[in-house]
């Protein structure tokens, strides 16, 4: 990622265990691999599970959890604050956090935990009607 030379990124990851990935970010050791990781105005991972879970996959949601969440909050449910029309990376990582564990309880009666980190600015990912 240190080579894009990207002012703004958000990296999705939807794999099991993808909370391995983050997790890293969150203690002091990360924060400077983070630094050199990504020199971006703004840096923001959402990763689908803990580094310890599998990611729920449902026939009947036509995805996974984290997928489904993650393609109603770009739709727009993620617009929360400000309600301004636009989702952006903080409100679809607060938004993914929220609803996947709900989700695939409902389901699958099964707690799945995205695991989310954010550094600096954020920034919008999706436009859509203003509430």
């Amino acid at each position: 990622m240190e080579s894009l030379n990207a002012s703004r990124t958000l990296l999705l990851l939807d794999t099991c265990h993808s909370g391995s990935a983050v997790s890293p970010l969150k203690d002091y050791r990360g924060m400077k691999a983070l630094r050199l990781l990504a020199r971006a105005v703004g840096t923001h991972v959402l990763a689908a599970t803990d580094r310890t879970q599998d990611a729920v996959e449902l026939g009947s949601l036509g995805h996974g959890v984290f997928t489904y969440a993650l393609l109603e909050g770009l739709k727009g449910k993620a617009d929360t604050l400000p309600a301004d029309g636009r989702v952006s990376a903080r409100e679809i990582i607060r938004y993914v956090e929220t609803q996947v564990p709900h989700l695939s309880h409902e389901y699958a009666d099964y707690a799945q935990y995205p695991t989310g980190y954010s550094r600096g600015a954020d920034f919008s990912i999706a436009t859509g009607k203003k509430r």
